[in-house]
């Protein structure tokens, strides 16, 4: 296994006056409930750094990922109970994390520690 983290430039999202109505705030709350990872809308934003866990031996694929805002907080697991995963669901080796972010290489034992703050397995 390879474990690894890097940061995720943000760019900016227009913002908006328009108040949703009752019918577009029913229908987000139900297509949220049959997303794959329902609980990541509402923390996207709000994550500024991914931390890895890569087989890069087997399947040469993300096995877990944890989100991590500005502060260090872990504010997403995957997979878990409600979530199966952002960067789990993507189809991509190693070579397109390291194309596109830079990676940083970490313990198993600072995943594994990230892991356990806010398992919900």
């Amino acid at each position: 296994m390879l474990y690894f983290k890097f940061k995720e430039e943000k760019t900016s999202k227009p913002e908006t006056d328009k108040k949703q109505s009752v019918f577009w705030k029913l229908a987000d709350a139900f297509l949220k409930m049959l997303s794959s990872n329902p609980d990541f809308e509402e923390y996207r934003d709000k994550i500024c750094s991914w931390y890895i866990e890569y087989d890069d031996v087997e399947y040469k694929l993300v096995v877990r990922e944890i989100g991590v805002d500005v502060d260090g907080n872990v504010l997403f697991l995957a997979p878990s109970k409600r979530n199966y995963g952002y960067w789990c669901d993507l189809d991509v080796d190693i070579e397109f994390y390291k194309r596109h972010f830079d990676l940083v290489e970490i313990s198993k034992e600072e995943f594994d520690s990230l892991w356990e703050s806010l398992n919900d397995n």
